[in-house]
């Protein structure tokens, strides 16, 4: 039940585009509407397949910030899990 809407703000300020994966990509996609045309969003099944389209769309000296906007238990048995395929 989280307000993805809240990130709005600061994603337009910060990021040039947004790859979102998981059980509630559709959901938070819906919530970051307004984003576009400054930020480019972009919707995956896994993790792995977001994270090969982040790659593509940076450029040097850009940065890949993997940041979870809620549980991931739809891919991972719990936050250990993850964190430990993000790294």
């Amino acid at each position: 039940d989280s307000d993805y809407g809240s990130l709005v703000p600061l994603l337009k300020s910060k990021c040039l585009s947004v790859h979102l994966y998981g059980e509630a990509k559709a959901k938070i996609a819906a919530a970051l509407g307004p984003l576009s045309p400054g930020v480019s969003v972009s919707v995956s099944e896994t993790l792995d397949a977001a994270l090969k389209h982040a790659r593509t769309r940076a450029s040097d000296g850009e940065s890949i910030v993997l940041s979870p906007a809620c549980a991931s238990q739809d891919q991972f048995r719990d936050f250990e899990h993850r964190g430990r395929v993000f790294k």
